[in-house]
């Protein structure tokens, strides 16, 4: 698949910060697990194209978590749930709103 070059470089910017933030994991954010750690998306890549690539919007969780974060009938069971939306609510209040 073929990129634009400003999607290219998006793209790689994501790559770098998914990397160092792997390179500097110290378990899940949400439970402190080790197992299967994955990036996510705290503003969806859908909604704010402008946070694709920022590091701020992005959180280290182990799948499980991952999951739960991103279906939201599930998202109050994560026991960090009141600190992952403050982080949402500083990238995007119109957002946090819905989601609160």
């Amino acid at each position: 698949r073929r990129f634009s070059k400003k999607r290219q470089s998006i793209e790689t910017e994501l790559k770098k910060a998914k990397q160092t933030l792997i390179d500097d994991f110290n378990g899940c954010f949400n439970c402190g697990s080790y197992q299967s750690p994955t990036v996510a998306h705290l503003v969806p890549r859908s909604r704010r194209r402008d946070l694709i690539a920022e590091p701020k919007n992005l959180i280290v969780l182990c799948m499980s978590c991952h999951h739960q974060l991103d279906h939201s009938g599930n998202r109050e069971q994560l026991a960090k749930w009141s600190e992952i939306l403050e982080k949402i609510k500083d990238l995007d209040n119109e957002y946090y709103e819905l989601i609160k």
